[in-house]
């Protein structure tokens, strides 16, 4: 990767953090193949292995899923109850549920790659696209290389981390697992006072029963623990990235390109690592509510509450607080340069005559007036495209979904 001169190759080495899949697949240059593959063949393996347990779909499916959304709703649709079937069985396509978080986990990878891969590119790109100043003093330069080093130490000591968090994801898993089978499934749907009952016998026609569908179990655990683990690596690493940022607030000077030539005025850079986090952390909090809605009540008490109330504490650190920063920034960096380009301007203007005589006053005065429209037209927030939007109306919509997944718990 080429660098700029002023950083002298420094930069984050974040893939070393996970050693089991992610630092293979970016040495690869068929990356996507697999990062697209894993998820694909997982999906087509789970809905054939399924169908040979006779657990992919049943009567009046569209009707049931109705039924099923207006009660986790808390919304009386007498119309979907209409043709809705009675039983409790529960196939794949029912739990759309567990199948859109199993489907949230396989493509985070992928998320924590492109995440990961802008976070490489961060420093340097700004640097070279104009949006982030290096200090000319040699004692600056050399406490943001001892910080960077530092960082890459930091992934280097996640990634010795990777079988305690592997074995740690497994027991998560495993005693939701455990707990579904004791206690049943889909407490939500059950009716009055026959919740126990009826979530063990649901889970009994559940798709991913240990007793009925092993092979679906399995699937739904291996799957979960591969998710849960993946999640506990991208946050331990983009933590580590963010402090070191914080760390370096003070020597690194940012800036902005009024020129505005990757449409995020220089900051498409840091657009890129924004991208992919507001986009798994929405996933997650929908993949969070999802499971948390299926797991019986004692184990929805215990495992939804302290994770969403994790996840709900880590969504403003991750994208609130890289927004506040960005905006500060950049009307740091107008306020400056608005008052520079007015003095040059102001020079200009006295030393008009001299410049006329030199030819040389209105080519300089249409650049410094220019410049300063350009500067005066840079927005406080340089992520405004429209997928920027959608993302964070996203977040906003998750993070709302996780509250009110947290009142059905409790009332």
């Amino acid at each position: 990767m080429a660098t700029s001169q002023a950083l002298a190759g420094k930069t984050f080495d974040i893939f070393t953090a996970e050693p089991i899949l992610l630092s293979r697949i970016n040495a690869s240059p068929r990356r996507w193949l697999w990062l697209c593959g894993i998820p694909v063949v997982t999906i087509v393996l789970l809905f054939e292995f399924s169908g040979l347990y006779g657990a992919v779909t049943m009567p009046h499916l569209g009707g049931q899923l109705c039924s099923d959304l207006a009660q986790f709703l808390r919304f009386d649709r007498p119309d979907c109850r209409r043709h809705a079937s009675a039983g409790n069985q529960f196939p794949l396509l029912r739990d759309l549920l567990s199948l859109s978080a199993i489907v949230i986990l396989l493509i985070t990878p992928a998320l924590v790659q492109r995440q990961w891969s802008a976070f490489e590119n961060l420093l340097p790109g700004m640097e070279r696209d104009g949006s982030l100043t290096v200090p000319a003093n040699a004692a600056a330069r050399a406490r943001i290389h001892a910080e960077i080093d530092r960082t890459n130490l930091r992934f280097r000591r996640i990634r010795n981390l990777a079988p305690i968090m592997i074995v740690g994801s497994f027991v998560c898993v495993f005693v939701i697992s455990l707990s579904e089978k004791r206690l049943g499934i889909y407490y939500a749907l059950a009716p009055a006072g026959q919740a126990h009952a009826w979530g063990t016998a649901a889970y009994a026609n559940w798709w991913a029963s240990w007793q009925t569908s092993p092979v679906g179990a399995i699937v739904y655990l291996t799957v979960g623990t591969a998710g849960v683990y993946w999640i506990a690596v991208m946050n331990c690493a983009g933590s580590r990235v963010l402090l070191c940022l914080w760390r370096l607030r003070g020597d690194l000077h940012y800036g902005v390109d009024p020129t505005n030539a990757d449409g995020s005025f220089g900051w498409g850079r840091a657009r890129a690592v924004l991208v992919p986090t507001y986009t798994s952390m929405a996933l997650h909090g929908f993949a969070l509510i999802a499971v948390g809605i299926s797991l019986p009540f004692p184990c929805s008490v215990v495992v939804l509450i302290p994770v969403v109330g994790q996840w709900l504490l880590a969504l403003p650190v991750y994208t609130g607080l890289p927004l506040l920063l960005t905006r500060r920034w950049v009307r740091g960096f107008k306020r400056r340069e608005e008052a520079r380009l007015r003095i040059a301007l102001r020079r200009l203007e006295a030393d008009r005559a001299a410049l006329l005589a030199a030819g040389r006053y209105f080519t300089e005065c249409e650049a410094l007036s220019g410049r300063l429209a350009r500067v005066r037209d840079i927005r406080s927030f340089p992520f405004n495209r429209p997928r920027d939007i959608v993302l964070a109306a996203a977040n906003l919509l998750a993070t709302a979904g996780g509250v009110y997944s947290l009142f059905l718990v409790w009332y």
